[in-house]
């Protein structure tokens, strides 16, 4: 403001500026602090949420223990109730993730596939990680060929997955083609399968075994088996 005004002059100014430009100037300071406020209560409000996930994930744990040393519906019901809570505090979590394969767990364990399947949709339709995408296409391709829909299962199969998981997509595959008859096409999947694994991994002798099982069941009789033996 000019240094030649006099101070009743610069007041009014002053006051002039305020009348014209006051109200828009006290909107923008709300909006600027509203903001704020509101940006750090969010993040709050998240850090509370995965807090109380956490403890929540941890009891349903625990109820999953129980649940699997005595298969009781009671334990069945309290690790239901958890994994409901899990999806109710914060449905976008990855605790959110877990509880919907922990309930479509205990939906296989009654035999109530259409259930365990909704859970593991609703599981698969907010998963962006690949490798838990993957398993939760290996599950709900489980569950399809559970209720007999093998073609549903394979259609699963089909789609991308990480390469790690190519040894237990192509084994599925073999077993669903298996129980359709189709056993050329389930012993290329075998094959591929045990072409996958690692002598290097632990788990790879029993799987390899399983494997060659699966293959010699499949295979015409009169033809060498995967051990090297002749079928009779």
């Amino acid at each position: 403001m000019a240094d030649h005004l006099s101070d009743e002059e610069q007041l009014d100014a002053i006051k002039k500026w305020w009348r014209e430009n006051g109200t828009s100037l006290l909107l923008l300071v709300v909006l600027v602090a509203g903001g704020w406020f509101g940006w750090n209560y969010l993040q709050s409000q998240k850090k509370q949420s995965v807090e109380d996930s956490s403890h929540v994930y941890m009891a349903m744990v625990d109820a999953v223990v129980a649940w699997e040393k005595e298969p009781t519906r009671e334990h069945a019901d309290q690790v239901a109730a958890h994994g409901e809570t899990l999806k109710k505090l914060n449905e976008d979590g990855l605790y959110a993730r877990f509880a919907a394969l922990t309930l479509s767990r205990l939906y296989m364990t009654d035999g109530d596939t259409d259930n365990a399947i909704e859970e593991l949709k609703w599981a698969r339709a907010k998963t962006e990680d690949q490798a838990l995408a993957a398993l939760i296409d290996l599950r709900l391709a489980n569950a399809e060929f559970a209720r007999d829909n093998g073609d549903g299962a394979l259609q699963i199969l089909a789609q991308s997955h990480p390469e790690e998981f190519s040894g237990l997509f192509r084994e599925l595959r073999g077993d669903i083609y298996y129980s359709l008859g189709q056993n050329e096409q389930a012993l290329e999947a075998y094959q591929g399968a045990l072409d996958q694994l690692e002598d290097s991994d632990p788990a790879a002798e029993r799987a390899r075994a399983m494997l060659e099982l699966k293959i010699n069941d499949a295979m015409p009789a009169g033809t060498e088996s995967a051990s090297g033996e002749e079928d009779a």
